[in-house]
This record gives C-alpha cells, structure tokens and sequence, in this order.
C-alpha cells in the first residue's frame, strides 16, 4: 500500500495542505492551492469536487 503522503490523489494532497500529513518533498514540489485543486477537478469531470466527502 502506499503511504497517503505519496499518493496524488485530492484528499492526499488537502492533507498536506492542511499539515495532517507531511509533504514528501517539501521545497521541491509546489503543491497547488485548493482553489487550483477544485478548478482542475472541475475541468476533468462533471462531478462535485467534494463528492468523496459524503
């Protein structure tokens, strides 16, 4: 299995974001904001970005 903070998925990335879970690669990765993450989500698909919260 691999570990949350290696995974680039949106929940992985919001817990980064909101230090629940250390960024792997702190200095080498520009972690996009979470308007940015919503904006792309939106673009790929027609669902609600916060769908996987229900």
């Amino acid at each position: 299995m691999i570990p949350l903070r290696y995974r680039n998925t949106r929940a992985a990335r919001r817990a980064i974001r909101e230090g629940r879970v250390p960024n792997p690669w702190p200095g080498r990765w520009n972690m996009p904001s979470r308007q940015e993450d919503d904006d792309l989500f939106r673009r790929w698909t027609l669902s609600d970005p916060y769908e996987d919260e229900l």
